[in-house]
C-alpha cells in the first residue's frame, strides 16, 4: 500500500506538467489582451506597450512558459496582474472558505442522499419511490444558479431565515444547501440502484430465510455492498467542490476558489487562473487517492487484488 501511494504521488509530476502546458497554451490563445483591459479604453498605444513589457507579454509563448515553470519550481504561482498580491497567498486565504463550504455541503448530501435512495430502493415501484425519485431527478436537473436564486428569494428575502450573501459561518447554510442538491440527487439515484441490485442477490434471500432482523439486514448486509459506489460519487463531488463551485460562490458572494477563478478568467489574470488550475489538479489527485485508500480498507476484494499483484 505505501508503494502504491508513492507511485500515485509521483504520477502527479507528469500530470502537472501536461496540465500546465495545455492550460498555458489555451489561455494565451483566448481572445483578449490583459494589457488593454488593465490600461482602459482611453489608454495610448505607448501605455499599453509599457504594461505588456511589465507583464512580459511581449516575449514568445515558449519563453513565457519556460519562465512560468521556473517560477513553479521555486514554489510560486506569480503575482496577480491587478492586485500585485502573490497568487499563492490568495489561494491559501480562499481555499479554507471553499473547504468549509464543501464539507458542509457533503455533510448535508451524504445522509440525505443515502437515506432517500435507501428508502426508494426498498419501496421500489411504490408511491414513495416515485416521489423520492422525482425529487432526486429534480435536484439533478435544476441548474445551480436557478436553485440558488430560488433559495435566496424564499429563505432569505421572504422568510428572512438566512442572510442572502457574504462569507462566514452565518452565510454558510444557503450556498451549502444549493451545492448539496445535485449531490443529493446523484447519491439518491446511485443508492437506489444498488439497493435494488443487492436486494435481489441470493445471499440476501438466504439471510431473509434464516430470519435475520431487518435492521441488521439493511444496516450490515445491504449497506456494506453499496458503500463503494457511494464513496466513488462522494469523492468526485467533494473534489469538484474543493476545486471551487464557481456559480454557487458567485451567486452568494462567497469568497472562495470558485469566485476567485471566475474573476481571474474574466479579467484575463493569467497567474490567478493558472494557480487555480494547478491547485484544482492537486486536489483532485489527492481526493482520488484518498478514495482508493478507502476502497482498500473497506473492500477485501481490493486488498486481495493488490496482494496478487
Amino acid at each position: 500500500m505505501p508503494f502504491y501511494i508513492l507511485r500515485r504521488l509521483l504520477l502527479l509530476i507528469p500530470l502537472l506538467c501536461g496540465i500546465t502546458l495545455i492550460s498555458f497554451t489555451l489561455l494565451k490563445a483566448i481572445p483578449g489582451d490583459p494589457a488593454i483591459i488593465m490600461a482602459g479604453e482611453r489608454a495610448t498605444p505607448e501605455d499599453i506597450e509599457k504594461i505588456r513589457k511589465h507583464l512580459g507579454a511581449q516575449k514568445g509563448i515558449i519563453e513565457q512558459y519556460t519562465g512560468y515553470i521556473q517560477l513553479l519550481l521555486k514554489g510560486e504561482f506569480g503575482r496577480s496582474y491587478y492586485t500585485q498580491r502573490r497568487v499563492i497567498d490568495d489561494i491559501l486565504e480562499k481555499l479554507p472558505n471553499t473547504a468549509a463550504l464543501a464539507i458542509t455541503a457533503i455533510a448535508i448530501a451524504i445522509p440525505a442522499g443515502i437515506l432517500t435512495g435507501f428508502i426508494a430502493g426498498l419501496k421500489q415501484g411504490s408511491f414513495i419511490d416515485r416521489v423520492l425519485s422525482g425529487f432526486a431527478i429534480t435536484g439533478l436537473s435544476v441548474p445551480v444558479f436557478w436553485s440558488g436564486l430560488l433559495l435566496m428569494y424564499l429563505l432569505s428575502l421572504q422568510l428572512r431565515l438566512f442572510p442572502p450573501s457574504g462569507t462566514g459561518v452565518k452565510f454558510l447554510i444557503l450556498p451549502a444547501i444549493t451545492l448539496a442538491l445535485p449531490a443529493i440527487g446523484t447519491l439518491s439515484r446511485v443508492t437506489r440502484t444498488m439497493v435494488i441490485e443487492v436486494s435481489s442477490m441470493p445471499f440476501i434471500q438466504t439471510a431473509l430465510s434464516k430470519g435475520i432482523k431487518p435492521l441488521r439486514l439493511y444496516g450490515v448486509h445491504i449497506f456494506k455492498n453499496i458503500i463503494i459506489p457511494v464513496i466513488t460519487v462522494t469523492g468526485m463531488d467533494f473534489g469538484s467542490y474543493l476545486s471551487g463551485a464557481v456559480l454557487t460562490e458567485t451567486i452568494f458572494g462567497w469568497n472562495g476558489m470558485g469566485r476567485f477563478t471566475f474573476e481571474g478568467i474574466m479579467k484575463r489574470d493569467y497567474p490567478v487562473v493558472m494557480g487555480s488550475i494547478i491547485t484544482a489538479t492537486v486536489i483532485f489527485v489527492v481526493v482520488n487517492l484518498f478514495v482508493d485508500i478507502l476502497y482498500h480498507l473497506l473492500d477485501p476484494r481490493v486488498r486481495l487484488g493488490n496482494q496478487e499483484r
